[in-house]
């Protein structure tokens, strides 16, 4: 790993080639800045708030520019972390809030984290009409039919018992998370209601609802 102050990346060579990330030490200065903007609003003493990049594979070759002299500071290999944190023990030796201050940060930072979930949808501005549906070939991505109880592929003729989870887990990924049996027939391209009602109840998921027609069951487990 080379990390490049000069156009701000973190540049990655390895079996595969090489990629270019985001320069990680302006991931964790910039998630500095906005803990203290959180902190400042909601009038919480100023504290000191260090970053550190830890890298954690220890066969990871480490390098920088020579000019980058934040990447000698703030990266270290995960053996270092203990020396480090002693370090700072020794930097700050007053205590700057009580603790009930300590307890209030703690709910605070508790309440307003919130999974990122944006809707995608929107975000690239992409109709729902435009979506690609139905469960696809692993092998040479054609639609499959559902056929007994297996997908069989119309081209190459695969087929799979499970092909239509992937299916639900890029349906919760895209459209959302929550899943009727209606839905899930007309997004699997199944030709009744209880061919879905049947495969979204094998899956053991969470779910609302008494009846068949009103039950509404929870993808999330897909996606983790």
């Amino acid at each position: 790993m080379f990390f490049d102050d000069k156009y701000g990346q973190l540049i990655r060579t390895s079996s595969k080639g090489r990629e270019i990330f985001e320069d990680p030490i302006q991931q964790v200065k910039r998630q500095s800045f906005h803990l203290t903007q959180v902190l400042e609003q909601h009038k919480i003493p100023r504290i000191p708030i260090e970053t550190l990049v830890v890298i954690t594979n220890p066969r990871t070759f480490v390098d920088s520019s020579d000019t980058y002299k934040n990447a000698l500071k703030l990266v270290i290999k995960s053996p270092m972390l203990l020396s480090k944190y002693e370090e700072f023990n020794a930097q700050y030796k007053k205590n700057v809030l009580l603790m009930k201050e300590r307890k209030k940060i703690k709910r605070l930072l508790m309440k307003l984290n919130e999974p990122y979930n944006p809707d995608i949808l929107s975000y690239y501005g992409i109709d729902k009409s435009e979506l690609i549906t139905g469960v696809l070939c692993s092998k040479c991505n054609t639609q499959m039919n559902r056929i007994t109880a297996n997908w069989e592929c119309a081209a190459c003729f695969h087929t799979s018992k499970t092909a239509h989870i992937q299916t639900l887990s890029d349906y919760a990924l895209i459209i959302s998370t929550d899943i009727t049996n209606k839905e899930c027939k007309d997004f699997l391209h199944l030709s009744t209601s209880m061919q879905a009602y049947y495969l979204l109840n094998s899956l053991n998921l969470p779910h609302t609802g008494t009846s068949r027609r009103t039950r509404t069951y929870q993808l999330d487990s897909l996606i983790t």
